[in-house]
């Protein structure tokens, strides 16, 4: 039988919207220096390379000046594991604590093979929360694989909060068109925290057995789709 002409004019727009999110998405990550480090289908990240904006430090007594080059950790939406509809279950849990580890022994290797990386000292990524609860949720989520979290100014600068309002609705409008069951778990209004990981950390937790690595290497580094 087929569809209502009402429901498939609707889902042939959704169709399109999504396309056009998608391409727009692209034009964004361009903008914006993002590149892939893996050609593999289970890695949920992209990575930018920007210098610090300021002085950090990190446990085990390293230090990031302002300036020196860091990279940033963006998740690569279609990667990501499908939410079920009736939300994160164990099994949903399992699949991305996988990819989120295989996807950090790749970064380990990136670090040392990718010459545009040469001297990072440190990888960081930006997490979000809405509630204090979540917030404390989010740090052990983050500790348990390696990251620490650095304490934001509170309140952020008012441009800082501008920014994030924006992010926090794009990426309300990536999670509609990737993965739409996770939007009943999402909410607009969101608390941005900074986690970092050094290189000395991620290696000694992530880097590849000796055989394993030379495999790694040889996957093609790309940059996103144009």
């Amino acid at each position: 039988m087929s569809e209502p002409v009402g429901t498939a004019h609707r889902s042939a727009f959704q169709r399109s919207l999504r396309a056009t999110i998608s391409a727009l998405d692209v034009h964004l990550r361009r903008a914006q220096g993002v590149f892939e480090y893996s050609a593999a289908d289970d890695c949920i990240f992209r990575l930018t390379l920007a210098g610090a904006e300021a002085t950090v430090r990190l446990r085990g007594g390293v230090v990031i000046e302002r300036g020196e080059p860091v990279v940033s950790l963006h998740f690569w939406n279609e990667h990501l594991p499908a939410m079920p509809d009736e939300g994160p279950n164990f099994a949903w849990a399992n699949l991305f604590r996988h990819r989120m580890n295989s996807s950090l022994v790749e970064l380990s290797a990136c670090l040392d093979t990718d010459p545009r990386l040469r001297g990072v000292k440190a990888v960081r990524g930006r997490l979000a929360s809405a509630i204090r609860g979540q917030r404390e949720t989010a740090r052990r989520f983050s500790a348990h694989f390696g990251f620490e979290t650095i304490p934001a100014a509170d309140p952020p600068p008012l441009a800082q909060r501008l920014h994030d309002s924006l992010d926090n609705l794009w990426m309300l409008i990536l999670v509609w068109a990737f993965n739409p069951p996770a939007l009943e778990h999402r909410t607009v209004i969101l608390r941005r925290e900074e986690v970092w990981m050094s290189k000395a950390v991620l290696d000694a937790r992530y880097q590849a057995r000796p055989d394993t690595r030379e495999m790694k290497r040889s996957v093609p580094l790309r940059r996103s789709a144009p």
